[in-house]
């Protein structure tokens, strides 16, 4: 219950609730809002619930009202984080050493009167019929007189205050995402509290929240680059826009280009794009690679090669030459900048590395027989692409049909391996298809529902996301006996 609740509130906006569903018919309602007294429903200040934390209980600055209020204990340390405060749970239901309770008071008896012979009944409330000593007649006792000796509990609002920060933050579908040189993560999903509307936000690299744009509703072609000068550029050609976003806090800087200017962006018909090292950015639009300035102009995709060629005998990208050309840009499904400043473009599953300049540094068929998502290349030029197995060598389970591997290329393009193997296969890789990896080559697969997993660079699972270990657990259970698929 507390699981789902705190998956849930990140999502909201202050003030904003979401009711769910448990498995035996009871409603939980959660909603996002500052602590509260029940009773005259003042707001706590932050210090004060700090200095009743330490006593275990306190009372309301407003009306004096007692409550609970304590640290979180380690019963509940695996999904509530550690240092969040509990106000206002029932003090009654809260476990203490031996001997810590208080005794209740001895309940006076009350004189009733017997509805049939009107004789004085004295009642304690130990039973709701009462037999008269006099007439013999057995009395049931009206709600307002039962419920003095057992008051109707009511139903309350209580509170967990932490930090989002703290606690791995989880979202629903995840269309995109990237990684910056701080190992910080930017990504396009849809959030818990809106299924199939799309925003921006940002993670660190403990997967806690940094910041979410829930103003940005973007389309599900939404996509996303890393630029120098900490600036996040998040396209969306449905909404023909490209935006220009701080990476540290995720407000808008600005935005590239203008509608209806000759040589000026217009991000419509794009299908990809990638920030170079110098700012500039290369779209790869319905027909051809193109070039832009920070401010929207357009210019040389190479030197010496004009922009804006739209000639039919321009060739695909795997018949270029090893000089600079322009080429049909429909040949390519990605184009990204590596960590060590080469443009990488994949085709199927082939692979091209090219120079700031344009020139082919090398072109290579990749051993995969789809690539998932885009590649990424660490500082030192190694290659990262995720996909399906394709090398007669790494043969495929017949019976594991989802199965993927990780292959790396090597910066002059010439070797190839398979890195990691899918879990069907003896390796780490889970369920996750979005790849990102840090310059210094570590490796990040994430997934939707909170999926997420951290390979170091030497192969170890350095972290897996409780959905992500959930997801393992399912896989398994579909495993032959023996431990095989």
């Amino acid at each position: 219950m507390l699981d789902e609740a705190l998956n849930i509130i990140p999502h909201l906006e202050p003030g904003e609730q979401r009711s769910s569903q448990l498995g035996n018919g009871a409603t939980v309602l959660s909603v996002r809002e500052s602590p509260r007294c029940c009773d005259c429903r003042a707001e706590l200040p932050a210090e004060t619930l700090a200095a009743m934390a330490e006593k275990g209980s306190g009372l309301c600055p407003s009306c004096g009202k007692r409550m609970s209020c304590r640290r979180a204990a380690a019963d509940v340390a695996p999904v509530v984080p550690g240092s969040a405060v509990l106000t206002g749970e029932a003090e009654d239901q809260l476990p203490g050493p031996p001997g810590s309770l208080d005794v209740p008071q001895a309940v006076k008896p009350v004189n009733f009167p017997c509805p049939s012979c009107n004789a004085t009944l004295p009642v304690d409330g130990s039973s709701r019929i009462v037999a008269c000593k006099f007439c013999g007649i057995d009395s049931f006792l009206p709600d307002v007189l039962w419920h003095k000796f057992h008051p109707v509990r009511v139903s309350d609002r209580w509170y967990i205050s932490y930090s989002l920060g703290e606690r791995p933050f989880e979202w629903r579908t995840l269309w995109d995402v990237v990684v910056d040189a701080q190992g910080n993560f930017y990504c396009i999903s849809s959030l818990a509290s809106a299924f199939g509307v799309y925003n921006v936000f940002s993670l660190g690299s403990e997967l806690q929240l940094r910041w979410l744009r829930r103003d940005l509703v973007l389309s599900i072609h939404g996509q996303l680059a890393v630029g120098p000068d900490d600036l996040l550029y998040l396209g969306d050609p449905d909404r023909r826009q490209l935006l220009v976003l701080s990476c540290a806090d995720g407000s808008t800087v600005g935005q590239v280009g203008e509608e209806a200017k000759p040589g000026i962006l217009s991000y419509k018909n794009a299908r990809r794009f990638a920030v170079d090292t110098d700012g500039t950015i290369i779209v790869l639009s319905e027909k051809f690679l193109r070039r832009f300035t920070p401010d929207g102009r357009e210019v040389e995709p190479w030197p010496g090669v004009p922009p804006g060629q739209t000639s039919p005998e321009l060739g695909y990208v795997g018949a270029l030459d090893p000089q600079p050309v322009n080429f049909r840009a429909d040949s390519c499904d990605q184009v990204v900048i590596g960590w060590d400043g080469f443009i990488y473009l994949t085709s199927d599953t082939r692979v091209t590395k090219l120079d700031r300049r344009g020139n082919i540094v090398y072109q290579t068929k990749a051993w995969l027989l789809e690539v998932k998502n885009r590649s990424w290349a660490a500082a030192s030029g190694w290659l990262y692409i995720l996909g399906e197995p394709g090398d007669p060598k790494v043969p495929k389970p017949a019976d594991a049909e989802d199965a993927i591997v990780l292959v790396v290329f090597s910066p002059d393009g010439r070797r190839q391996h398979t890195s990691l193997k899918d879990q069907g296969m003896g390796g780490p890789l889970g369920g996750e298809r979005h790849l990102a990896v840090t310059p210094e080559g570590v490796i990040w697969l994430f997934d939707g529902h909170g999926q997420a997993r951290k390979i170091g660079p030497d192969g170890e699972t350095l972290l897996v996301s409780r959905p992500s270990r959930e997801q393992d657990d399912n896989v398994r259970r579909k495993r032959r006996p023996g431990g095989k698929w």
